[in-house]
């Protein structure tokens, strides 16, 4: 009943030609014809333009989703996979990192839940003495990584059957990460992957996902 009565106090204007001639683009607007109190005012848009939505907003579609990797620290949880997808990129001590063991080709992977459009990849790095200080570790922790993107699940661990399997994109970074370092993707993708063609410990500060996703709602308060 509240939103009939609300109904009644709007009328749409319909633009005359004339005033739609001296307009760029089209225009719909409401004339209150009641004092109202508005707290805020909705607008709903599923407009596409060439089959692509025309409100966006990049956000990292990687935060919070459900995360694995190849083994796990000294068995120690606070190392647990999902602390590179917790928003916390500060990379100083335990409570910030992911870590594998010591294994051969250690990886790390996220399921993003869906397919996205993904435009890039932050790899961020450990901010901590291993992060590549020779007086704590003669060799950067996190450096000499693959980056593999696919729309299907990863068939296998092997570096080089994933690297070939049909449609995975994958992106060699031969330096040391930074905080972060970003890794250009533009491909669709649900899984991601971080992997490294080496025998070393896997420690990630944070993973962030970067894709454009439609806004269909947005309010303006």
């Amino acid at each position: 009943m509240q939103k009939n009565a609300l109904n009644k106090n709007f009328t749409e204007v319909t633009p005359s030609p004339a005033e739609k001639k001296r307009r760029h683009r089209p225009i719909w607007r409401t004339v209150v014809v009641a004092a109202l109190v508005l707290s805020s005012v909705v607008i709903v848009s599923r407009l596409i333009y060439k089959d692509k939505p025309i409100f966006t907003q990049r956000i990292n579609v990687a935060l919070g989703k459900e995360a694995k990797q190849s083994s796990l620290l000294q068995m120690n949880e606070l190392f647990e996979a999902s602390k590179a997808v917790d928003g916390n990129t500060t990379g100083n001590g335990t409570a910030a990192l992911s870590s594998t063991d010591n294994d051969v080709n250690a990886w790390w992977e996220v399921d993003l839940g869906r397919t996205y459009s993904i435009s890039e990849i932050n790899i961020w790095n450990r901010t901590d003495c291993c992060a590549g200080h020779v007086d704590c570790c003669p060799t950067p922790r996190l450096h000499d990584f693959y980056v593999l993107v696919s729309d299907a699940k990863f068939a296998s661990t092997d570096l080089a059957t994933t690297i070939s399997q049909p449609g995975v994109f994958s992106s060699q970074f031969n330096n040391t990460a930074g905080t972060p370092t970003t890794i250009a993707i533009g491909k669709s993708g649900r899984y991601v992957r971080v992997q490294f063609n080496h025998t070393d410990y896997l420690t990630l500060a944070e993973v962030e996902v970067f894709a454009d996703v439609p806004l269909w709602h947005f309010a303006i308060e």
